[in-house]
């Protein structure tokens, strides 16, 4: 007669019958596993995510191998499917926050557990829950890489849009390129560039702006850029050498596209300006005329007989003067009064009239 089979042996067989005809749970951890004060999630096996309601009044959550979310932060819904769509928890449980969106170039995972402890703290009915266990989440923020030369070319359009000269008139080189950077494209119609001055500035031979990017009204990423500023015009320039008091003409003039950012003195940009003045020193071949250079030729000579007038309301008295000092239109000279022989500061008015302007 064969041996009675011992308790323990007994046991582990009832064991291992067991191990062989139960598949392992796919959801989350059994009722009596939960943590105290918390209420269990159910434990079958979940069927494909679908609309049909369940028969069992579960709500079945399957996270997506990898999501790409727009918003600042992420709902269930964006990260999982939830069936059966239609009902009301699956709609509450969509809209629960999982957290924020991480940052652009880099990614979050999201397993059962995350999600599990998301929903204790923020559903009550969790029991009427299940999550599928064997899937996980790669999310990452949809965004958008804003480059350096689209920094540099709006910063760059803002300056020209204020300066006062043509576009083909100025040269706008940005000092240094910033780096490339990726911005979220958030749930609106994407990134925004907004350009403002850096500075109260003039905008004559250095600016700085500031670039923001943003994204749904809030600023991404800002950066400020300095920029030169370089002016330049058709202007008059000596053709030759010119000397001191030697007139000005075609013939030793010309026009030359030059750098004017840094000019000081008044420049010519026609060489008609020019004609009939002199050289108030001497110039080299290549120099800019400026009026600093130039002075108009004298009407008015040394010693040479003119009309003197002097005006006081309705009243006008002519006589006759010496002129003390050469002078052209507009200069002031000393002129003698030939009948007093006193000395009257004189404005020239042509080559034969001066008028007083203070009598000594």
């Amino acid at each position: 007669m064969p041996s009675p089979i011992p308790s323990y042996l007994k046991s582990l067989i009832l064991q291992a019958l067991t191990l062989a005809v139960c598949s392992p749970a796919t959801f989350a951890e059994p009722a009596e596993s939960a943590q105290a004060g918390q209420a269990a999630f159910a434990v079958t096996p979940a069927p494909e995510a679908g609309d049909e309601p369940a028969a069992d009044g579960l709500v079945r959550i399957s996270l997506r191998p990898k999501a790409s979310v727009r918003g600042a932060e992420f709902t269930v819904a964006d990260v999982a499917d939830i069936a059966p769509a239609g009902s009301e928890l699956a709609s509450q449980i969509g809209k629960i926050v999982v957290s924020r969106s991480p940052s652009p170039g880099y990614d979050q995972r999201v397993t059962p557990e995350i999600l599990r402890m998301v929903l204790h703290g923020k559903l009550k009915e969790v029991s009427k829950v299940q999550i599928r266990e064997d899937a996980e989440c790669i999310v990452k923020t949809a965004s958008v890489r804003v480059d350096g030369e689209t920094l540099m070319k709006a910063g760059k359009q803002h300056i020209l849009r204020q300066l006062p000269w043509p576009e083909d008139q100025v040269e706008v080189t940005c000092a240094t390129e910033p780096q490339a950077r990726y911005v979220p494209i958030g749930v609106g119609t994407g990134p925004v560039l907004e350009v403002v001055d850096a500075d109260n500035q003039k905008l004559q031979g250095s600016a700085r702006v500031r670039i923001r990017v943003l994204v749904d009204g809030q600023v991404a990423y800002q950066a400020i850029l300095g920029y030169s500023i370089k002016t330049f015009q058709d202007v008059v320039v000596a053709a030759d050498d010119i000397q001191r008091g030697e007139a000005l003409s075609a013939e030793n003039t010309t026009l030359e596209r030059r750098e004017i950012t840094d000019f000081s003195f008044g420049f010519f940009t026609d060489t008609s300006e020019i004609y009939g003045k002199i050289a108030r020193s001497n110039i080299r071949s290549g120099a800019t005329l400026t009026r600093k250079l130039v002075q108009a030729q004298a009407v008015v000579g040394r010693k040479s007989l003119v009309d003197v007038v002097y005006r006081n309301g309705n009243v006008r008295i002519s006589l006759k003067g010496m002129a003390e000092d050469a002078g052209a239109p507009g200069d002031l000279i000393r002129v003698r009064n030939l009948a007093s022989h006193k000395q009257l500061w004189c404005q020239v008015v042509d080559g034969q009239t001066v008028q007083v302007t203070n009598a000594k």
